[in-house]
Formats: C-alpha cells, sequence, structure tokens
C-alpha cells in the first residue's frame, strides 16, 4: 500500500511540474503594436465614457492568457456573457510605473 501510494504521489507531482512549466513557457505573449484577431467572451458588463464604451475580455491560449480592455463606440451594444469575435492593434500602456493596461 505504502509503495502505491508513493507511486502516485510522485506521478502527479512530475505531471504537476511538467504543466506548471509549460504554463510560463507557452503564455500568449501581446506586444505594443501588434495585430490580433480572435473570439472570446464578454468578462463584465460595458462602462462608458466620454462617448465610447469600454470592456475586458481575456485573450488566450490553453496555458494561459492576458486581460484586454476593449474600447468601442456606444452604439455598439455589448453586455456580459456575449460572445464576440475581435480585430485591432494592441496598444499597451504603463500606469504609475506599476501596471500594464493593455488596450484593443
Amino acid at each position: 500500500m505504502n509503495k502505491k501510494l508513493l507511486f502516485i504521489l510522485f506521478t502527479s507531482s512530475i505531471f504537476l511540474a511538467i504543466r506548471y512549466i509549460l504554463f510560463f513557457l507557452y503564455q500568449p505573449k501581446v506586444t505594443d503594436g501588434q495585430m490580433l484577431s480572435f473570439e472570446t467572451t464578454v468578462l463584465d458588463e460595458p462602462k462608458t465614457a466620454f462617448g465610447s464604451q469600454k470592456v475586458n475580455v481575456f485573450y488566450n491560449n490553453f496555458f494561459g492568457g492576458e486581460l484586454i480592455t476593449l474600447h468601442y463606440p456606444s452604439k455598439m451594444l455589448l453586455h456580459y456573457g456575449d460572445s464576440i469575435t475581435v480585430s485591432g492593434r494592441i496598444n499597451k500602456k504603463l500606469i504609475g510605473n506599476k501596471r500594464v493596461l493593455t488596450n484593443l
């Protein structure tokens, strides 16, 4: 019984270590000025400011992802949970020397 438990723990720790390494190696890299086109789901209700709206979406692959803020005209109607296709150019901004804001 003890050998079986040790084997199970060893095997699961190996799989966990491989998953952890792949998570950091294969995260999507989004650079400033890059053109993107992907399908995603709206993560929250849009916020309106200065005649336009913004909403957060998640650009991801199997191993990880990045939160992107979309800015669009207030004529478009988007709601939480909508599935959308997004195309555009990435614009990254540094906020307070700490946080990078990714816009599309």
